[in-house]
């Protein structure tokens, strides 16, 4: 075989790759457009500069997903080579992302701003394959590349705001804010792509997948020898371990409302919040309480198959009804208290915060982690779940906003509707379980697809009648 014939079989093999990843993006960016609730037409703009950094990610990350590294590293082509076959393949993709993001609107009350969409997707490419390599792992390429990324943009945001003042549009304000969002993020994009090229040639393949995170040594319990620390765990409740377990799969969840957290408190700190403060730290909640439950549904079950443990969890000595009892409720509570709980401590006595929103929001991560624990368990990756039930999830949740919000229920029709939304929980919560204990088969999966599609018709019709 030529050297161009085995170069663009690894062109297809990276398309092929991206090419799921690309499609969900494009249709959340799709559907978030044309949503005429707010702050639903936001979504437009997270799903581009999420979905853009999340495939310059998997560009590497795919490489640690399926455990292909090493092979990789050992075909015979020099290493520009090997990164020119990958840029090959992402570089049209991003690019088509582009395109759809300037054709598409951003929604009501937002318009896109015109170096956004072209820095995000340089930032995207540069800074992502970097710290993919740099923590060996697709998911905290995506998310810490992510954090970078709203970083930069925050900070240019209050540096803006202290200088001209909250709202003041004063002339200059918006184009200094832009100036240093551009010079910022090109600056990370040019020490990025220093780091990620010299690291790429130097690129290794190790054993194991590692951990995404770890605490210093000195901030570790039972960090002595191994003996010791079976000890202690043997006076410990079996299900106590377990959710200790399932806590550990969701690193990433604790990193991205780190995340959020400190977004807050850099808006906080420049004095008392102003009407225009909260209406961004408002749509900043909703998007970061919708997300961050589809993020912990995803990895859920996914993690454990990607990591290569969930075949022996099913020999430990306890049911397996009640190992996923314990997934699914570290998963519920876990969101509820991160995605409600959270925004609503940091904004008390700052944002007019309602019962009825508070209700509105805990039906609607309820259902957004169902849905991402029934993908998470058809998944072998956390970071392939979460892209997958994206646009799903946002479609299901656009409309239960809808319902909710623009729509005069009667009591009749609010009762069916919750008996049929508890109904589909429940149905989604049981075909996961499934999924997690055997393989899924296609025959079945489209089986759970068909009979949930006929509890969301049903719920739908009675909004109607």
């Amino acid at each position: 075989m030529t050297r161009g014939g085995m170069f663009s079989i690894s062109v297809v093999k990276e398309a092929r790759a991206l090419l799921p990843t690309w499609v969900a993006c494009a249709a959340a960016m799709s559907v978030a457009a044309f949503v005429a609730v707010e702050p639903f037409g936001r979504w437009g703009v997270f799903a581009y500069v999420w979905g853009s950094i999340q495939l310059a990610a998997l560009s590497i990350g795919h490489e640690y997903t399926h455990g292909t590294l090493p092979l990789l590293l050992t075909l015979p082509s020099n290493r520009p080579r090997l990164l020119l076959a990958k840029l090959s393949a992402l570089l049209p993709m991003l690019a088509a992302l582009f395109v759809l993001a300037l054709a598409l609107p951003a929604g009501p009350g937002f318009e896109w701003r015109q170096p956004l969409p072209m820095l995000a997707m340089v930032c995207a490419l540069l800074v992502a394959p970097w710290l993919t390599m740099l923590c060996r792992g697709p998911l905290a390429g995506t998310v810490f590349g992510f954090g970078v990324t709203a970083n930069v943009f925050m900070l240019a945001d209050i540096v803006a705001r202290v200088r001209y003042g909250w709202g003041t549009g004063a002339a200059g304000q918006e184009q200094f804010r832009l100036d240093l969002l551009r010079w910022g993020l090109l600056g990370v994009s040019i020490v990025a792509a220093a780091a990620g090229w010299r690291m790429f040639m130097r690129l290794e393949a190790t054993e194991g997948r590692g951990v995404d995170l770890q605490l210093p040594r000195w901030l570790r319990r039972n960090s002595g020898a191994g003996g010791a620390a079976a000890v202690s765990r043997a006076g410990r409740h079996p299900i106590w371990l377990l959710a200790m377990k399932e806590l550990r799969l969701q690193q990433m969840t604790f990193v991205i409302a780190s995340f959020y957290v400190v977004v807050w408190i850099g808006y906080f700190t420049i004095g008392s919040l102003t009407s225009e403060a909260r209406d961004v730290l408002g749509a900043a909640g909703f998007l970061y309480g919708a997300s961050l439950a589809l993020v912990i549904g995803s990895l859920a079950s996914a993690e454990e198959r990607q990591m290569r443990t969930l075949e022996w969890q099913a020999l430990l000595p306890l049911a397996a009804w009640k190992q996923w009892t314990v997934k699914a409720g570290v998963a519920f509570g876990l969101a509820l208290f991160l995605s409600i709980g959270t925004p609503a401590f940091l904004a008390a006595g700052e944002l007019d915060i309602t019962t009825r929103g508070v209700g509105i929001m805990v039906v609607i991560i309820i259902i957004l982690v169902t849905g991402g624990l029934y993908v998470s368990s058809l998944c072998d990756s956390g970071l392939r779940a979460l892209s997958m039930s994206a646009p799903l999830m946002l479609t299901i949740g656009v409309g239960m906003v809808w319902f909710f919000s623009f729509r005069k229920l009667s009591d009749t029709a609010t009762a069916s509707l919750a008996t049929l939304a508890a109904g589909f929980v429940l149905l989604a919560l049981s075909f996961a379980y499934e999924n997690h204990k055997t393989p899924p088969r296609g025959t079945r999966v489209v089986g759970q697809v068909l009979w949930m599609s006929v509890v969301v018709s049903l719920a739908a019709v009675a909004t109607y009648y």
